[in-house]
């Protein structure tokens, strides 16, 4: 995990247990721990919103760190530094 990211977790983000998911927005600056939670942790602003038909569970869309279109599960967030 990055110093910045590290920095950023302890100082200011809203922790999982405390998470609105009703508050998220597109623009919102979250943590998502990727590849269905097992990748690494990345800042990432959430670009848009989806319904996964198949699980009936909502999604949200980001650009990750190498400029890629991605998408995770809200449990996939691990905390918000910015509604």
């Amino acid at each position: 995990m990055s110093v910045l990211l590290s920095s950023l977790l302890a100082r200011s983000a809203i922790k999982p247990s405390l998470i609105d998911n009703n508050r998220l927005k597109i623009s919102s600056v979250v943590v998502v721990q990727g590849d269905f939670g097992a990748g690494s942790a990345q800042i990432v602003i959430i670009t848009g919103f989806e319904e996964d038909g198949k699980n009936g569970r909502t999604t949200i869309d980001y650009i990750d760190i190498d400029g890629d279109s991605r998408w995770a599960y809200l449990d996939q967030i691990k905390s918000v530094v910015t509604y």
